[in-house]
């Protein structure tokens, strides 16, 4: 009951911090950068008690072995690794769905698609857009203005 009280108490404080630490942030482009690090960072304290086994939350060092901190290290990294492509890719659809309201163009299906690669964890997206049919004419400005400015794979369908 003691660890999830604990738990209970980082998340508010976690949630407090955040806020004030949001408040005080003027507003500039590192805004962004500081959402996304909030939302990882609570995403992270959200899922800890669920990556770690219910024993983690009471760490006695001496009670593990090194092969199972290490274990159970790569599981939380994973676990936060997974929530910060989720915020990555939630970010950017809105701001590919700005983009397109800002051209005026109507779209019936937005999908964003993120794979890393093994080596260095950079994350390559991928954005597939199913537009209204009248804005065939304007399937290359579309595509130029997306990739282009976003710096974005772009796949267009229409229908």
């Amino acid at each position: 009951m003691g660890s999830i009280r604990l738990w209970a108490f980082s998340i508010c404080v976690v949630m407090v911090t955040c806020g004030i630490i949001g408040m005080i942030l003027p507003k500039t482009s590192l805004e962004k950068m500081f959402r996304m690090a909030v939302s990882v960072f609570f995403l992270t304290t959200l899922l800890a008690p669920f990556a770690l086994e219910a024993p983690a939350i009471t760490f006695d060092l001496q009670s593990y072995s090194f092969e199972d901190i290490q274990r159970r290290a790569d599981r939380l990294e994973e676990a936060t690794d997974i929530a910060t492509l989720e915020v990555f890719r939630a970010d950017l659809e809105k701001i590919v769905e700005q983009k397109l309201d800002e051209m005026g163009i109507i779209y019936t299906q937005l999908a964003i698609h993120i794979t890393t690669d093994g080596q260095n964890n950079q994350p390559d997206a991928v954005v597939d857009l199913r537009l209204d049919s009248r804005h065939q004419h304007d399937h290359q400005r579309i595509r130029r203005q997306i990739s282009g400015e976003l710096g974005l794979d772009v796949r267009i369908g229409y229908g």
